[in-house]
């Protein structure tokens, strides 16, 4: 008698007298076998994206250092050309244009000292425009001279007062993406002499994000060392 396909036993294949399969193994994924697939997908995720996440923030940090010191050697240029650091108060301010743009003319107009543009600072993206002074997405600048306020110095070149300036800082947000810098404070001593202002100092050993922010300062050594090394706690 011929076999038909009900008479197939599980995970057996019969055939005709001509070699043709009637049936089929079973060959279906359990829901147990689906579910240690799901498992190890998941657990390979929870491995792989934090690193990959850190290994951006590492990026962005070099990125950081590189856009300083580009912006650091452009002033250093303007320094010897005009016996002083920009005055960022020298040009009228814009409606939402961010006080620190003033100090990029300076660098772009009519002498090109930056060559690659605006540098924006990629821990800054989320700051919205008009919070502060503005769209806070480019490198904050302070100009100051050794025992003045950057803060002073500005709102005395608003009245006309003009001040040579002979030291600066750039800063970033650093990961945290917080302002943690006074910069209106840059360049004031207490009568310790030491500087007194808020600056809180990003270091990758407290964790790739950590609070701070990344500082370039070219200045007598002991502002050197409070915005780079020591800051407030």
């Amino acid at each position: 008698m011929r076999p038909t396909r009900n008479s197939c036993k599980k995970g057996k294949i019969l055939r005709t007298c001509n070699t043709e399969p009637l049936c089929f193994p079973n060959s279906a994924f359990t829901l147990i076998e689906l579910l240690i697939v799901v498992a190890i997908i998941a657990i390979l995720a929870a491995i792989a994206v934090p690193n990959f996440l850190e290994a951006q923030v590492r990026a962005k940090v070099s990125r950081v250092n590189s856009d300083l010191r580009t912006l650091g050697i452009a002033l250093e240029a303007y320094m010897v050309d005009h016996n002083t650091y920009p005055q960022p108060c020298a040009y009228p301010l814009i409606p939402l244009d961010p006080f620190r743009m003033i100090a990029y003319h300076a660098l772009s107009t009519p002498v090109a000292y930056v060559t690659t543009g605006i540098l924006i600072d990629p821990f800054a993206f989320h700051r919205a425009i008009g919070e502060g002074y503005g769209a806070s997405r480019y490198y904050e600048m302070a100009f100051s001279t050794p025992g003045r306020r950057a803060g002073d110095l500005d709102n005395q070149l608003r009245s006309g007062v003009w001040t040579s300036r002979d030291m600066y800082m750039i800063h970033s947000f650093g990961p945290d993406k917080v302002d943690d810098t006074s910069l209106g404070d840059f360049g004031y001593l207490n009568p310790a002499g030491q500087p007194t202002a808020t600056a809180r100092i990003y270091d990758p050993t407290n964790g790739t994000v950590s609070v701070g922010d990344i500082h370039r300062v070219q200045a007598p050594a002991v502002f050197v060392r409070f915005y780079t090394v020591q800051g407030t706690r």
